[in-house]
């Protein structure tokens, strides 16, 4: 991918320290128009995380690839994420319903279409999307965990959120 000058992609990804196999998918793509990048983390724990995580990629960069909008057209854009979430939603349920095995899989996902100066994002769940820029991360999504919605209604501290026993269920 050819990404803007001064710019550079990159991903990271760890299997952490209780877990054995690591369920993550990335993919990256350059459109015509812009680019895409597409990360999904399958839900740890739960069999079926890697099918889970590597289907709904496989599934946003299908829609988006086979997409016809304009580009220029925010709102276009927009949807087209939604749509792109919400399709990758459709196949892992589907997938798991076929499958007694897998029928609790998951994934969570971070969509980003890079077009021009402007960067498009959509997530679900707890994978995190951060900008870098001077030497300085700054995190751009918040995660969609019970304990972060919990903290957000009043009813957590910022420091509670990380320690509560919901703060990984999504």
């Amino acid at each position: 991918m050819a990404p803007t000058a001064g710019s550079n992609i990159g991903f990271f990804t760890d299997v952490g320290r209780t877990r054995s196999e690591n369920q993550d998918t990335f993919a990256v793509r350059e459109l015509s128009w812009g680019n895409l990048l597409v990360v999904c983390d399958g839900m740890g724990g739960h069999l079926g995380g890697r099918v889970a995580s590597k289907l709904a990629a496989e599934t946003i960069v299908h829609e988006v690839e086979v997409a016809d909008i304009h580009p220029e057209d925010p709102h276009q854009v927009r949807s087209l994420l939604e749509r792109c979430l919400l399709r990758a939603n459709t196949e892992v349920f589907r997938a798991a319903k076929k499958s007694p095995e897998v029928y609790n899989m998951g994934t969570t996902a971070v969509v980003v279409l890079v077009i021009g100066k402007l960067a498009y994002v959509g997530h679900v769940g707890d994978s995190r999307l951060y900008l870098a820029r001077s030497g300085r991360a700054v995190r751009l999504t918040r995660d969609q965990t019970a304990a972060q919605a919990m903290m957000e209604m009043g009813h957590l501290s910022a420091d509670d959120v990380k320690a509560h026993p919901e703060s990984h269920k999504l």
